[in-house]
This record gives C-alpha cells, sequence and structure tokens, in this order.
C-alpha cells in the first residue's frame, strides 16, 4: 500500500485504485486502466515539472581557446539521462520543444587547464547570449585542475529556445580540457 498526503487528505493506493477529495473541484482518480495518469483537475490532466538531463563521464573533449577572454562552447560528447515533457538534447544543448516556460538549469563540470587559470562557465541562451546570473569565475590548482565546478540559474525559454555552457580562459590561451559535465534542465 502507497500513501500519499496532502495538507487535508491521505490517499491509500491498493490494487491499482486511488481515489480522493481534497475539495469539490480537485480530484485524482487512477484506477487498473489509469495508472500513471496522473492528477485531474476540473477534467484537465496535470504533469509535473517538464526536465531533462545529459551527460558525460570518462571522455575526455577539448575546447579550443584562441584568444584569452573570448566565451566559446564547451565541447563535450553527452548522452541522455532522463527527460519528460517537451525538451530535446544535443551535445551540451538542451533545447525548449514546448512553449514558454521559465527553467532551473543546472550544471557540474570537471576541467583541466593551465596551471592557477582563472576560468569562467556560464550559460548561453540560444548561442549568442550569456545568461548574466549564470556566470562563476573559478581558478585550477596547480596541477592545472578544476573539479564539481557548478553553476545555476532561472532562464526564461520560449519554444526552441536553448541552453548551452560555455567557457572563458581569462588568464591566456591554454585549452579547456572537458573531463566530466552533467546539465540538468527543468521547468519550475
Amino acid at each position: 500500500m502507497s500513501v500519499f498526503r496532502n495538507r487535508s487528505n491521505i490517499f491509500d493506493l491498493e490494487y491499482g485504485e486511488l481515489r480522493g477529495y481534497i475539495n469539490d473541484s480537485f480530484y485524482t482518480y487512477i484506477n487498473s486502466n489509469h495508472i500513471g495518469d496522473g492528477l485531474i483537475w476540473n477534467g484537465s490532466k496535470l504533469t509535473g515539472p517538464a526536465y531533462i538531463n545529459c551527460f558525460m563521464f570518462g571522455l575526455t573533449y577539448s575546447t579550443g581557446i584562441t584568444q584569452s577572454g573570448t566565451w566559446v562552447k564547451l565541447n563535450t560528447e553527452t548522452t541522455e539521462g532522463f527527460s519528460r515533457d517537451g525538451f530535446t538534447h544535443t551535445n551540451n544543448r538542451i533545447t525548449n520543444t514546448d512553449g514558454y516556460r521559465v527553467c532551473k538549469c543546472e550544471a557540474i563540470i570537471s576541467i583541466s587547464s593551465g596551471n592557477n587559470n582563472e576560468i569562467h562557465i556560464a550559460f548561453y541562451k540560444n548561442g549568442n547570449e550569456i545568461v548574466p546570473c549564470s556566470e562563476q569565475e573559478l581558478v585550477t590548482n596547480s596541477g592545472g585542475r578544476l573539479s564539481g565546478a557548478s553553476i545555476q540559474c532561472l532562464v526564461p525559454l520560449d519554444k526552441d529556445d536553448f541552453v548551452e555552457v560555455w567557457v572563458k580562459n581569462q588568464s591566456g590561451t591554454a585549452d579547456i580540457v572537458c573531463e566530466n559535465f552533467n546539465l540538468i534542465v527543468q521547468e519550475m
């Protein structure tokens, strides 16, 4: 038996049936023919937030840096993990295939570059505009590594808008080598 709780009721799921009322206009109904249909509000199906993630582990991809202080899309070969409702994935790019929505974007990367290099990481929207609140300034250690660097922000996305992770080496022209990468986008 599974128990679902909210402020006013407890719902028990037995033998493929779930029934309960929060008030006259909000109800849930799932029977053996409708498992997975989710919540119903005034006859319309409600779903949870849309999401997607992609990742790269155990590979190394170099991002060429030809000029210090210039933003470049991080070179990766990512694999899609889980997704739901209106996002697609290609290498280091998540595209919104649904209507307008505000999304939380999160990325965690491990890279290497020159020793003690100042590396900036940020989300770019549609390949041409930085998402300012996402930019992080980080410094590689004396061995040239930067592990578990993370960025996150909220980004408004229209249909066909996309986000990518971009980087720049503020200290010089040493390439940035991506070793691990995890990108998550979730509708708020």
